[in-house]
C-alpha cells in the first residue's frame, strides 16, 4: 500500500475524492442516482490505492470516469445554457440602451419645446404688461378729456345763464330795477372772463344802462361790439365743446380698443401659459422616462455582468472537470505507468550494454585492419595478424548495431524474442595482445 500510494500523485486522489463528495458544485445527471454516487464514494478509495489490476477494480474505475464524464456534460449543458443566457442579456442591454437614447432624443426634445413655450408665455406677458399700461393711460386719457369737457360744458352753461340772464335783457331793454348792478357786473366778468378789451369792459355800464331809445351812438357801438363778442366767444366755446366731444368720443374708442387688446393678449397668454404647462409636463414625463430607462439599462447591466460572471464559472468548472478526467486518468493507469516506465528504464539500460557491446566490436575491427600494415616487414608478426583478422572479421555481423538493439527492448519486455544476431556468434577467441608483441 505504502508503495502504490508513492507511485502517484496524491493530489490527484484527493481532488477526484473532493469531486466525488461534492455534490453540490459537481451535480450528475438523472441518469445517475444519489445511490450510485455514494457507492463510488465509497469504494473509490480502495481502487484509487489497490495494488492489483482486478477486473472489478477496472469496473469501479470505469464507473468512475462515466460519473466525471456525466458531470462535465451537466457542466456543459450549463455552460450552453449560460452562454445563451448572455446572449440574450446582451441584446436585451442593446435594446435598452437604444431606448435610453430614445428617451434621452425625447427629453432634450421636450425640454427644448419647453423652453420655447416658456419664452412664447413671457413674450405674451410682456404684451399683456404693455396692453395694460396702454390701457391705464387711455383710461386716464379718457378721464382727463371727460373732465376737460365736463368743464367746457359747464362753462358753456355758465356763459348761457350770464348771456340769458344778465346780457340779453341789457342789450334789448335794460334794467331799471335793483337788480341793474348785479347784471352789470356779471356782464363785466363774462366780458373779461372771454379775453374782451378794457375799454368795452369799461363802457358797458353806460350803454346798457340805457334803454335803446336813450342809446348814443357810442353806445349803439359798445352794444353792436358786446354782441359780436358774445357771438365769437358762444362760437369759440360751442367748437371747444365739439372737439372736446370729439376727443372724449375717440379716447372712449381707445380705451375700449385697449381693453379689447388687453382681453385678447390675456387670453393670448392663457393659452401660452397652458401651452407651456404642457410642454413642462411633457417634459417632466420625458424626464421620468429617461430616468426608469437608465435605470431598466444599469440593471441590465448588472444582469449582464451576473451572466457573464455565470458563464466565466460555468468555463471555468468544464475546465476544472476535464482536469479531474486527467487526473482520473492518472490515477487509474498508474500500475500500467508504472510497467511502462520500468520497462523503459530496463530497455535503456539494455540498449546502453548493447551500445558498449557494439563499440568494442568497431574497436576490434578498426585494430585489426591496421596490424597487416604495421608488421608487413616481419613474416611472423603478419602470419600473426592474419589469423587475428580471421578470427575476428568473419565473426561480426554489420546488422548487429540495430537489429539487436529492438530485440534487446523486446527480450526485455516480454522475455520472448531472441536476437536475430545474438552476441554468441560474436567470438571472443582472439589472439592476445601480449601474442602480437611476441610475434
Amino acid at each position: 500500500m505504502q508503495k502504490c500510494a508513492s507511485s502517484m500523485a496524491p493530489t490527484d486522489v484527493e481532488r477526484v475524492m473532493a469531486a466525488f463528495a461534492d455534490t453540490e458544485r459537481f451535480p450528475t445527471s438523472e441518469a445517475i442516482g444519489s445511490g450510485a454516487r455514494a457507492m463510488l464514494l465509497d469504494l473509490a478509495p480502495m481502487a484509487c490505492v489497490a495494488e492489483s489490476q482486478h477486473p472489478h477494480i477496472k469496473d469501479v474505475e470505469r464507473m468512475m470516469g462515466d460519473l466525471l464524464r456525466d458531470v462535465r456534460g451537466v457542466a456543459t449543458r450549463a455552460l450552453a445554457d449560460a452562454d445563451g443566457e448572455v446572449q440574450t442579456q446582451m441584446e436585451r442591454c442593446a435594446v435598452l440602451n437604444q431606448r435610453r437614447e430614445t428617451t434621452e432624443e425625447v427629453l432634450r426634445g421636450a425640454r427644448a419645446e419647453f423652453e420655447l413655450k416658456d419664452d412664447v408665455y413671457c413674450g405674451k406677458q410682456l404684451v399683456v404688461a404693455t396692453a395694460e399700461a396702454e390701457k391705464v393711460v387711455s383710461a386716464q386719457s379718457l378721464a382727463l378729456l371727460s373732465d376737460a369737457q365736463q368743464r367746457l360744458e359747464q362753462e358753456q352753461v355758465a356763459m348761457c345763464d350770464v348771456v340769458n340772464s344778465s346780457v340779453r335783457p341789457l342789450l334789448v331793454s335794460g334794467i331799471e330795477d335793483k337788480t341793474k348792478n348785479g347784471h352789470l357786473k356779471a356782464t363785466q366778468q363774462f366780458l373779461e372772463g372771454v379775453g374782451a378789451e378794457a375799454s368795452l369792459v369799461a363802457s358797458v355800464p353806460s350803454a346798457l344802462s340805457k334803454s335803446p331809445t336813450d342809446r348814443s351812438p357810442w353806445d349803439v357801438i359798445t352794444v353792436d361790439t358786446l354782441q359780436k363778442v358774445l357771438d365769437e366767444a358762444a362760437a369759440k366755446l360751442d367748437a371747444r365743446v365739439a372737439a372736446g366731444a370729439l376727443a372724449v368720443l375717440a379716447a372712449e374708442a381707445e380705451d375700449m380698443g385697449s381693453d379689447a387688446l388687453d382681453e385678447r393678449f390675456n387670453s393670448d397668454m392663457c393659452e401660452a401659459f397652458a401651452a407651456r404647462n404642457v410642454a413642462e409636463q411633457t417634459a417632466a414625463d420625458a424626464d421620468v422616462s429617461c430616468n426608469e430607462a437608465h435605470k431598466e439599462l444599469e440593471q441590465q447591466s448588472s444582469n449582464t455582468s451576473e451572466a457573464l460572471c455565470n458563464q466565466t464559472l460555468c468555463t471555468e468548472k468544464v475546465n476544472e472537470v476535464d482536469s479531474l478526467l486527467f487526473a482520473l486518468d492518472q490515477v487509474c493507469t498508474r500500475h500500467e505507468r508504472a510497467a511502462a516506465a520500468a520497462a523503459a528504464a530496463a530497455a535503456e539500460a539494455l540498449v546502453s550494454v548493447a551500445t558498449a557491446l557494439v563499440a568494442e566490436v568497431h574497436a576490434v575491427e578498426e585494430v585489426s585492419a591496421e596490424e597487416p600494415a604495421a608488421v608487413c616487414a616481419d613474416p611472423v608478426s603478419v602470419l600473426d595478424s592474419a589469423a587475428c583478422m580471421e578470427v575476428t572479421a568473419t565473426k561480426v555481423d554489420p546488422q548487429f548495431d540495430f537489429e539487436n538493439m529492438s530485440g534487446a527492448a523486446n527480450l526485455i519486455r516480454d522475455g520472448t524474442v531472441p536476437l536475430k544476431h545474438g552476441l554468441s556468434e560474436v567470438s571472443t577467441n582472439r589472439a592476445p595482445l601480449g601474442v602480437r608483441n611476441v610475434c
